[in-house]
C-alpha cells in the first residue's frame, strides 16, 4: 500500500514533473539541498511499489487515451443513424480498424486448384 505522499509523487511524474520536481511537490523539501532531493527522488521511484503502480497507472491513461472496437462500432452507428457528420471521423475509424488488425480476415478460396507439371528432358 502506497501513502498520499507516493501516490502524490506517482500522479505529478504522469503529469510529467521530473523526478526532483514531483518529490519536491510531493514532500516537505523546502530544507533539502538539490542532491539529496535527486538522490530521494530516484530512491522512491526504483522501489518495486511505486514502479508497479506507476505502470498501472500509464496503462490506464493509454487505454482510456484509445478509442475500443464497441466506441468505433457506436460511432459508426452514430453516423449511419445521421446523429453525426460522418467527415473525417469515418476514414479515423478506418485507419484505426486497419491499424488494429479489425480487418486482418484470412481469404480462404472456395475451390480446389489442381496444378499439374510436367517434366521434359
Amino acid at each position: 500500500m502506497l501513502t498520499e505522499k507516493q501516490e502524490k509523487f506517482i500522479r505529478l511524474l504522469l503529469e510529467g514533473k521530473s523526478q526532483a520536481q514531483a518529490y519536491r511537490d510531493a514532500y516537505d523539501a523546502a530544507g533539502m539541498s538539490d542532491d539529496s532531493v535527486y538522490k530521494e527522488a530516484s530512491r522512491l521511484a526504483r522501489r518495486a511499489a511505486v514502479r508497479k503502480r506507476l505502470e498501472q497507472l500509464r496503462k490506464e491513461l493509454e487505454e482510456a487515451a484509445i478509442a475500443n472496437a464497441r466506441e468505433r462500432l457506436e460511432l459508426l452507428t452514430q453516423i449511419i443513424r445521421g446523429e453525426r457528420p460522418v467527415g473525417d471521423k469515418l476514414k479515423a475509424v478506418d485507419l484505426m480498424n486497419k491499424m488494429t488488425g479489425a480487418y486482418s480476415k484470412k481469404a480462404e478460396p472456395d475451390t480446389d486448384v489442381t496444378l499439374v507439371v510436367e517434366l521434359r528432358d
